[in-house]
């Protein structure tokens, strides 16, 4: 039996990350981040979009909670995106859908470069001890990550 399934992969916070397309409500280009002095490792800060505020994260932060002891000029590494071929910098914010308690708003990440559509075979994880990775999935010879929103944002929550 073929148990394919349809995802976004894109790169984040030093990792190839993937999430199932029915999670995704939209992929932009970056809005402006609207950054508080609220000291949490977790969020960037908010964007506007279509009306509404958006918790922007830090997805490298979520998986890797240990990445939140980084020196202070390191804070920034999971915003910004190496230059492509041009020199410029290709980067998109991928805005998904956060469910809790019977509801649901959306939550956004950076993603630091390229992002792609795919139909792949979603494969157990190799990576046990990462509690918000559902699995991993092969395309063009790399591993992405699935995350598994759900816990992502569980982990957040108990942070």
């Amino acid at each position: 039996m073929n148990d394919e399934h349809k995802f976004l992969l894109f790169p984040a916070g030093g990792r190839d990350c993937a999430i199932a397309t029915e999670r995704v409500a939209e992929l932009t280009v970056p809005s402006t981040v609207h950054c508080f002095p609220h000291d949490s490792p977790e969020i960037a800060g908010v964007i506007l979009r279509h009306g509404k505020v958006i918790p922007l994260y830090h997805l490298a932060r979520l998986i890797e909670p240990q990445a939140e002891a980084v020196p202070e000029a390191a804070s920034a590494a999971p915003l910004a995106a190496p230059p492509n071929a041009a020199g410029s910098v290709t980067r998109y914010q991928v805005i998904v859908e956060r469910r809790y308690a019977g509801a649901s708003e959306r939550a956004a990440f950076t993603a630091d470069g390229a992002c792609d559509l795919v139909t792949a075979e979603l494969l157990p994880a190799k990576d046990t001890a990462a509690k918000a990775i559902a699995g991993e999935l092969e395309w063009n010879g790399k591993t992405y990550a699935a995350l598994d929103l759900d816990k992502l944002f569980a982990l957040e929550s108990e942070a």
